[in-house]
């Protein structure tokens, strides 16, 4: 019995001292969690930076900016990012590895050709900028000074200058930079032989000005496609990946770890008294709930680098889809506003209404685009609440196909039926944004002259909001991303659209607490139903619901 105890307390003590000095390793190798945190934070920051220079180099490209201050302040940024990861922390508590040193190089050589890159671009861009700014100028000068003795041929060639100069932004460089160089060719083919010394000497600067847009505007567009085809925030991405495995790694080797040293405690507590044996399954349950609270977190970590994967493809996208989007419209009012101060004085009153309308069409798209925008960014943000009003239900669809009228023919082609109350209480501007692009799409996407069917019926608690088309349809495989922001399907063809209007009707109505349906069948149509919930009418000024008749549109 003695030697038993002894053989007892031998055990004991061997599990008491395996236990403390595997618990000394645990504490010597755990992480520091402000460390960590701090170095994965800078790791993040690389590939953030990254698409910060890509988005502010193609908004200086895009005439977006007048000046590289952002530009400059992201590399040097960038610059100091990887400086930085250059000399991890000691308390880290693990090693990076090779992967991590070898993408951490090779996000040091990219980033060292993209400053390149950019620097070649900023002095190409500065002498393209000074050539653009000068030689319309010039142009106009050396008009006015021929307007003595008018020279046809020339003045023609002054015209097709000037329009080619105003789409060197909207057609492809090619195409563009062949228009400029066959004005400029025209120019110098129209140069009058008998022009005194100071209109010759500017008539030559205004071809070496002319010949020098067309060198650098190639050069520019080279050095963005260069740049752009830089993989750095690949390399960031899968430089983040790298930490992250490495991270998990030590986190798991501290868990076993930690895992062994609780079973010697166990044991030890097993050996010496019964009821700390009671206390050690309550620590072991304790334990159990940790793991799986352990376990919780790291998917969550997981979710979260997949939401931020899909952020910065959103982030790419929505800089792709934006520049495209707001380029032409941009490009539309230069041109019109350079033409109208140009030749205003010699058109007559229906050309340069014309050109008015053309500059006012193309605002009202980038305020409608921009309004979307900001509508699915407030919704995302959880800021967006609605303001339900009482409205009639009557006057806000006159108000709906009266805005039609842009399209012709459009309003004809609505079929509207509203039964029930006429007074709803709703936000007015949500409900437009629903049923305006709902119709908008409709009336786009179906062919000229079939009909759109628009049913409104108001109950005591909803509004239910039906529009039916005999369009393209939407096919199967792309239902499910069909109200993801900048995504369209993949059989509209060259119908022009930004991907934005299925995107904001998702958020205002699930913004109302309503519910978005559609069923559609290819080249048969598409049918979306929408259920919104009815606000309840305040105290002070609830109004009586009066019956509505069925209202038809003019067919």
């Amino acid at each position: 019995m003695r030697h038993g105890r002894q053989l007892l307390r031998a055990a004991l003590a061997a599990c008491a001292l395996a236990c403390v000095g595997g618990a000394a390793r645990w504490l010597g190798q755990s992480l520091d969690p402000a460390a960590e945190a701090a170095y994965r934070s800078e790791v993040r920051l690389l590939g953030i930076v990254a698409a910060q220079v890509d988005e502010d180099l193609l908004r200086a490209h895009s005439g977006l900016v007048a000046h590289y201050d952002d530009l400059a302040r992201h590399l040097r940024q960038l610059r100091r990012v990887l400086a930085e990861l250059a000399l991890p922390p000691a308390e880290l508590g693990f090693e990076l590895g090779l992967a991590f040193e070898q993408h951490l190089g090779r996000a040091r050589e990219l980033a060292s050709l993209e400053q390149r890159a950019i620097e070649r671009f900023e002095s190409d861009s500065a002498v393209l900028r000074n050539s653009r700014q000068y030689f319309p100028v010039l142009l106009r000068e050396v008009t006015q000074r021929m307007a003595a003795s008018p020279d046809p041929e020339f003045e023609r060639a002054a015209i097709h200058a000037f329009e080619a100069l105003a789409y060197l932004d909207v057609l492809p460089p090619s195409e563009a930079s062949g228009r400029l160089s066959a004005a400029l060719d025209e120019l110098a083919g129209s140069n009058p032989s008998t022009a005194a010394a100071e209109l010759s000497r500017r008539l030559e600067l205004l071809q070496r000005h002319g010949r020098t847009i067309l060198e650098r505007h190639a050069s520019v567009a080279a050095g963005v496609q260069e740049s752009m085809a830089i993989p750095l925030a690949r390399e960031a991405l899968d430089l983040y990946e790298s930490y992250a495995a490495r991270q998990r790694g030590a986190s798991l080797a501290s868990r076993s770890l930690l895992t062994w040293v609780a079973m010697l405690g166990f044991a030890s507590i097993c050996l010496g008294l019964t009821e700390l044996v009671l206390r050690l399954q309550t620590s072991r349950s304790a334990l159990r709930r940790t793991s799986q609270e352990l376990e919780r977190a790291n998917r969550s970590l997981e979710h979260e680098r997949r939401k931020e994967q899909e952020i910065g493809e959103l982030k790419t996208r929505f800089v792709s889809a934006t520049a495209h989007e707001f380029k032409n419209p941009l490009a539309t009012i230069l041109s019109s506003s350079e033409m109208l101060e140009a030749y205003a004085a010699r058109w007559d009153e229906t050309r340069r209404a014309l050109h008015f309308k053309r500059i006012q069409s193309a605002a009202l798209r980038m305020t409608e685009m921009l309004d979307e925008v900001l509508l699915i960014g407030r919704a995302e943000a959880g800021v967006l609440v609605p303001v339900p009003e009482e409205l009639n239900l009557a006057e806000f669809c006159a108000s709906l196909l009266q805005g039609l009228e842009r399209s012709p023919g459009a309003r004809e082609r609505v079929r509207l039926s509203c039964r029930g109350a006429e007074w709803v209480r709703l936000d007015q501007r949500l409900l437009s944004h629903v049923l305006g692009n709902l119709l908008d799409n409709a009336l786009k996407y179906s062919p000229p002259g079939s009909p759109v069917v628009i049913e409104l019926s108001v109950s005591e608690s909803r509004l239910d909001c039906t529009i039916e088309d005999r369009g393209i349809g939407i096919p199967e495989q792309d239902l499910p991303n069909l109200f993801v922001s900048f995504q369209r399907a993949s059989n509209v063809g060259t119908v022009q659209g930004s991907g934005l209007g299925l995107a904001v009707v998702k958020r205002a109505v699930e913004t109302q607490h309503g519910s978005v349906e559609v069923s559609s069948e290819l080249g048969r149509g598409s049918k979306f139903t929408v259920r919104l919930p009815l606000a309840e009418p305040a105290a002070s000024d609830a109004l009586p619901l009066l019956a509505l008749p069925a209202v038809q549109s003019r067919r």
